[in-house]
């Protein structure tokens, strides 16, 4: 199959624009997911629970919820993958495993307290450069 046509200068800014929506639309539904898993949690605490061990608590649905928000990208990806490989784009090989990678090493920065904006961005800018061959 023929390399894709390179993307022109309009094309290039919409999917920029695109993925800072994303960006956003991430930290603000991982903010709405955690802040309503922790208002169910928060009730059947035990009533000794001192502030560390709430805080402790609210971090590690935060931090569940992140997972399964990277796992669900990790998926589209492979579903995105999988249709240019039945297509015929044998190139999708090397991106798809370059942007796992790229995935997997945000969410070892995330583990370290990186900021989950900047993961995410980093993350959907490699891919969106790997995707387009670059």
């Amino acid at each position: 199959m023929a390399p894709a046509a390179p993307l022109d200068k309009q094309a290039v800014t919409d999917h920029i624009f695109a993925i800072y929506g994303l960006v956003a639309r991430f930290g603000f539904i991982l903010d709405k997911a955690t802040e309503e898993a922790w208002a169910l949690q928060k009730d059947s605490l035990p009533p000794d629970a001192d502030e560390d061990q709430q805080i402790a608590i609210e971090i590690g649905l935060a931090n569940g919820i992140r997972a399964r928000f990277l796992a669900e990208i990790e998926e589209a990806t492979r579903v995105h993958a999988r249709s240019r490989l039945e297509a015929g784009d044998d190139s999708a090989r090397r991106a798809f495993t370059a942007v796992i990678q790229r995935l997997e090493h945000g969410a070892g920065l995330l583990r370290v307290n990186f900021n989950e904006s900047a993961a995410v961005e980093d993350f959907l800018l490699a891919s969106l450069r790997l995707w387009s061959g670059r």
